[in-house]
């Protein structure tokens, strides 16, 4: 490949883009496998590097400077806006079949299978470890005991942390797409926003891409009507989930105390 051909793909992928040059330098590049000149709008790529011995990585380096390029960035910052449309490139670029996924390179799909298989079993970690620090809180409340203190001494926790755990247990937040996402929605308190975060992880979009697409509102707004009452209704799910699995504990240690008397 040369770089007028990968100049083409580029354009291709993101034709609404302005004029730029790309540049293949002849060097190895040293730590940066390429660059952006923002000044001169020139996508650099250091063919020489051994990454890029292979056209698909080649085509990778690309989109990333031209995401850099779309942001006009010279400073190449990783930015939520950065990833945000450095992903959706790829999606762009993927799905008109210019670049592969190497996710669904075979050599490594046993091996995410696994990761995906722990990520999921630490969501459901996550949930349980939610429920036995909300029992923890609930008791500290009724013997007027500080519950941050406790969380921060005995379980080197922080206290929001131990929170958010307790977000997710309350809130019976989906485990099926893993810890992290379970994490980012039970960050989100606005049920609303919720409800659209998940459709997007549903989607098969980054949680970059999400905090680009779903965003808080500034804060010169005043909420409404309707944010007063998404909040009394997130009050009442948090209730509700609470009950739930009270009556499952009570359910539970009714079956157990039953055994004990029928063995009696």
């Amino acid at each position: 490949m040369n770089q007028n051909q990968l100049k083409d793909i580029l354009v291709q992928i993101a034709p609404e883009a302005e004029p730029f040059e790309v540049i293949f330098s002849g060097k190895d590049g040293g730590r940066n496998a390429s660059t952006y000149n923002a000044k001169n709008a020139q996508i650099v790529i250091h063919n020489k590097k051994r990454m890029h011995y292979v056209k698909n990585n080649v085509i990778q380096s690309g989109i990333k400077e031209l995401a850099h390029h779309l942001l006009r960035d010279g400073k190449r910052r990783k930015t939520a806006a950065f990833l945000n449309t450095y992903h959706n490139l790829l999606s762009r670029a993927k799905i008109s079949g210019r670049w592969k996924d190497p996710a669904e390179d075979v050599r490594i799909c046993g091996l995410l299978d696994t990761a995906k298989a722990l990520h999921m079993e630490l969501a459901k970690v996550q949930d349980e470890l939610g429920g036995a620090l909300s029992q923890l809180y609930y008791h500290c409340t009724e013997d007027f005991i500080d519950f941050d203190d406790i969380v921060m001494r005995s379980l080197l926790m922080r206290p929001c942390d131990a929170k958010l755990y307790m977000r997710i247990y309350s809130d019976s937040i989906s485990r099926e797409h893993g810890a992290q996402a379970a994490m980012e929605l039970a960050r989100e308190t606005n049920l609303t926003k919720r409800d659209e975060k998940e459709k997007h992880i549903k989607d098969g979009h980054t949680l970059q891409q999400i905090k680009q697409q779903v965003k808080n509102p500034s804060s010169s707004e005043t909420p409404d009507s309707r944010d007063a009452l998404a909040e009394k209704l997130q009050a009442k799910y948090r209730l509700e989930g609470r009950i739930k699995k009270m009556k499952e504990q009570i359910q539970s240690l009714d079956n157990e105390i039953k055994k004990m008397q029928e063995a009696c």
